[in-house]
């Protein structure tokens, strides 16, 4: 799989691998994305995904994927 090239979540939809279902939940299989970052000592990550949206952690802002 690729990743995409932006940064942006935005676009990630945009990405034949990545599809809008994908973003329902903040869930890597069945685990948390916070958790399965922190226990494999990844940074945190940049957003949380709820319902289609993308939550930046740091200032709320949301973006309608």
């Amino acid at each position: 799989m690729n990743l995409p090239k932006t940064p942006n979540p935005e676009k990630w939809i945009n990405d034949v691998a990545v599809s809008k279902k994908d973003f329902m939940t903040n869930k890597i299989g069945t685990k948390d994305l916070n958790e399965f970052c922190k226990e494999n000592g990844l940074p945190e990550p940049k957003y949380r995904f709820e319902n289609g949206v993308a939550i930046n952690q740091k200032t709320g802002e949301k973006i309608e994927l």
